[in-house]
């Protein structure tokens, strides 16, 4: 389950979503998030 939140911060599951649909949810402003509708975010590169 992968779950998007939206700007008003209305929080949706989606159940396997195609690679397609997910690109469409990040293009439309959701920001994927945890259950709880926390925003997951990336992990920054260590430096060398």
């Amino acid at each position: 389950m992968i779950y998007f939140t939206d700007k008003d911060g209305n929080v949706i599951g989606k159940v396997a979503p195609t690679p397609e649909q997910k690109k469409k949810y990040l293009k439309d402003g959701y920001k994927e998030c945890d259950e709880d509708g926390k925003v997951k975010k990336a992990k920054k590169a260590k430096k060398k």
